[in-house]
């Protein structure tokens, strides 16, 4: 296989997870439901099993290195490829846990924000200042 196919076939591997992922932050994003992280968590993990295939990375790997790479934009995107593969050759395990808790730590940070939006709970920080403006 070149490189031109395994980037083709590459991009139709990932473009459909994309797009789902995408749709799944935005829904989760827009309402705050922790299902609706969860099921953004699940595309996250499974986009980014992807990029965990040992195979492919050491395919890229060899493109970059054995010369036959001529067209500057091919370099490029194998450049691109090779870093996303090289911070996906983690443990499975690990990489879930990493996927999980950043949705949580979004999840939180949408949810705060969206009470503090609509005038519910304040920050410390934010009633401290609050009350310093009010005094001077």
């Amino acid at each position: 296989m070149d490189f031109v196919d395994f980037v083709e076939r590459h991009v139709a591997t990932i473009e459909p997870l994309e797009k789902e992922s995408a749709l799944a932050y935005w829904e989760a994003a827009r309402t705050g439901n922790e299902e609706d992280f969860r099921r953004y968590s699940e595309l996250i993990i499974e986009l980014e099993k992807v990029y965990t295939n040992k195979d492919d990375f050491e395919f890229i790997s060899e493109s970059r290195n054995d010369g036959a790479l001529r067209d500057e934009k091919l370099k490029r995107i194998a450049d691109l490829l090779y870093l996303q593969y090289l911070a996906n050759q983690i443990d499975h395990e690990l990489l879930s846990r990493i996927v999980e808790l950043s949705s949580s730590v979004e999840n939180r940070f949408n949810v705060s924000r969206r009470a503090s939006e609509r005038g519910g709970e304040r920050s410390g920080l934010r009633q401290l200042l609050l009350d310093v403006s009010y005094r001077e």
